[in-house]
């Protein structure tokens, strides 16, 4: 007997989610907004896990930690790593049969061949490159982005199957202006009101600003080929006694 039902996916802005609108109209996915918040991350992927879904996604952009990770790269992380409030470190694997058919579904139509490894999990945004650079170092992860550990979190508890694609929209060596952690509301989208003063304050943040649009435009192409090549993202159906 074939166990289905709709994937989960968690995303932290609405331009993510908007690339999987038709998979959610035609029923496949399930999307839940997170802010770019670890908190509502956590809260999304537990109500997406109440309400019946076969496994859980995190989907969207990522920061890079390494050199070898330039902006538009697509992230296919084997595990998450974080660090928890007490001090203890946490690693949840992705599903590999899941990720490996993904893999698959991609090879013949990438532009960019997906990295591996870990993807670090972290409930701040880190703005310097040296900062970037160093917490790569610390946890050997290649990423970073402040959904993924909690949605990890969830399906380990849950015992459902995880994944993770993400895209990388600022690079290791990329300083990103500290307006940015004010840019997004609680729902994904921009907060436009406190964004225009930050930068009334700071116009020099501008520069980084335009910048990190590039490096973001280039992750949102990638992540708009993964779609198009797979909707699903070649979720496997599983059958009882897998």
């Amino acid at each position: 007997m074939v166990v289905t039902g709709p994937l989960g996916v968690v995303t932290g802005l609405k331009r993510e989610a908007a690339l999987l609108r038709d998979g959610e109209a035609a029923g496949r996915l399930r999307v839940a907004l997170s802010g770019a918040a670890s908190a509502r991350a956590t809260a999304a992927a537990e109500d997406l896990a109440e309400s019946g879904v076969a496994a859980l996604l995190s989907f969207g952009l990522c920061g890079g930690l390494r050199e070898a990770v330039k902006a538009g790269d697509l992230i296919l992380p084997t595990s998450v790593v974080w660090n928890n409030e007490d001090g203890s470190r946490d690693e949840v694997a992705v599903d590999p049969r899941w990720r490996t058919d993904l893999l698959r579904a991609l090879s013949a139509g990438l532009a960019r061949h997906p990295h591996g490894g870990r993807l670090l999990g972290s409930d701040r945004l880190e703005c310097r490159s040296e900062g970037k650079l160093a917490l790569g170092r610390a946890f050997e992860a290649l990423a970073v982005d402040m959904e993924s550990h909690a949605v990890a979190a969830v399906a380990k508890r849950r015992g459902l199957p995880f994944l993770v694609v993400r895209a990388c929209s600022d690079q290791s060596d990329q300083d990103l202006p500290a307006v940015v952690e004010r840019a997004t509301t609680p729902d994904g989208g921009l907060a436009l009101a406190p964004l225009l003063t930050a930068l009334a304050r700071r116009p020099s943040s501008l520069v980084g600003l335009l910048a990190l649009a590039k490096s973001s435009k280039l992750a949102m192409t990638t992540l708009r080929e993964v779609v198009a090549l797979d909707p699903r993202f070649s979720f496997p159906d599983r059958r009882e006694g897998d």
